[in-house]
C-alpha cells in the first residue's frame, strides 16, 4: 500500500510539473496573425514584411496599430479620454530575441521585462535624432524615480520581486528639449503582457521657459505583447496641443523620441537576458 501511494505522489508531481512546462511554451501565446488580425490589411502587410509600422497623426488620435485585445482596451480608452491632437505610433516587431529570454520559464521573464519597463534611471542618456540639429543628441539628461510630487526626494528604481496587475510611480526626468519635469507612470501586467503610460504632471515648457504643453496633455505608451515567433513593441507619444509652432515639428519629433525608446527596450532586453 505504502509503494502505491508514493507511485501515485510521483505520477502527480510528474503531471504537475507537465502542465507547469506546458504553460511556459509559447503555444500558449497568439500567433503573429492572430495578434494582428484586426489591424487594416494593408498596415498588416507591411508590418509581416518590414517588422515595423509608423503612423503620424494630425488631428484626433485613433489609435491604427495597436492590436485589438482586452488587454489594449484601456490603452485605447485612455488615449481617447486625453483628447490628443499630435502625435505618432509605431508597432514594432522583435523576432531575433536572446536566447536567454526563450530559454526562461514565462513567469521570470514576464518578472524581468516589468522590471525593465521599471528602470526608470536606464533611460538617463538616452539619445534620439533632433530634427532641428540634424545630429544625434541626448535625450534625457537625468531620469529617476521620486517618492512623490511634493517632496521629490530621489529613490531607487522601484524593481519588484512579484508582479502586480496594476502599480504606478511618480519619475523626475530633465529633458533636453522640454528642461525638468515630473511624470506619473503606470504599469499593467495581465498574463504575459505588460504596458506602462506616462503623464506629464507639469507644463511641458521649451527650454524651461515656453509653455507647449499643459499638465497631463501629453502621453506615452508602450505595450509589451509576446505572439509565439517573438515579441511585439508597441510605442505611442502623442499631446493635445494646438501651438502651431510646436506642431511643426513635433511629428517628426515625437517619432524619433519613440524610435529612442523602443531601442532602449531592446538594449535592455540583451543586458537582463
Amino acid at each position: 500500500m505504502k509503494k502505491i501511494t508514493v507511485m501515485i505522489s510521483i505520477l502527480l508531481a510528474q503531471m504537475v510539473l507537465s502542465v507547469s512546462l506546458a504553460a511556459e511554451t509559447p503555444d500558449k501565446y497568439p500567433t503573429l496573425g492572430e495578434l494582428l488580425i484586426h489591424i487594416d490589411p494593408d498596415t498588416r502587410a507591411v508590418l509581416m514584411n518590414e517588422k515595423e509600422a509608423v503612423v503620424f497623426h494630425d488631428g484626433p488620435l485613433v489609435p491604427e496599430v495597436l492590436p485589438f485585445s482586452g488587454f489594449t482596451e484601456p490603452i485605447r480608452q485612455e488615449i481617447a479620454d486625453g483628447g490628443l491632437t499630435l502625435g505618432m505610433e509605431g508597432l514594432y516587431l522583435l523576432g531575433d530575441l536572446p536566447p536567454g529570454y526563450r530559454n526562461s520559464p514565462s513567469r521570470e521573464r514576464t518578472l524581468k521585462i516589468y522590471n525593465i519597463l521599471r528602470s526608470v534611471s536606464t533611460l538617463k542618456g538616452l539619445e534620439y535624432y533632433s530634427e532641428t540639429s540634424n545630429k544625434m543628441k541626448t535625450l534625457f539628461e537625468d531620469s529617476w524615480a521620486i517618492d512623490g510630487f511634493e517632496s521629490k526626494n530621489k529613490i531607487p528604481d522601484p524593481l519588484v520581486s512579484e508582479l502586480k496587475p496594476y502599480d504606478s510611480i511618480s519619475i523626475y526626468q530633465k529633458d533636453n528639449r522640454f528642461s525638468k519635469n515630473q511624470y506619473t507612470m503606470s504599469f499593467r501586467n495581465e498574463e504575459a503582457n505588460l504596458s506602462t503610460s506616462i503623464i506629464n504632471h507639469t507644463p511641458l515648457k521649451v527650454s524651461g521657459v515656453i509653455k507647449m504643453v499643459d499638465p497631463e496633455e501629453m502621453q506615452i505608451h508602450i505595450a509589451i505583447m509576446p505572439y509565439q515567433e517573438g515579441l511585439a513593441v508597441y510605442v505611442m507619444m502623442a499631446a493635445a496641443t494646438d501651438t502651431r509652432s510646436f506642431r511643426s515639428k513635433a511629428q517628426q519629433s515625437f517619432g524619433n523620441r519613440a524610435i529612442a525608446l523602443k531601442n532602449w527596450f531592446e538594449q535592455r532586453m540583451g543586458e537582463e537576458f
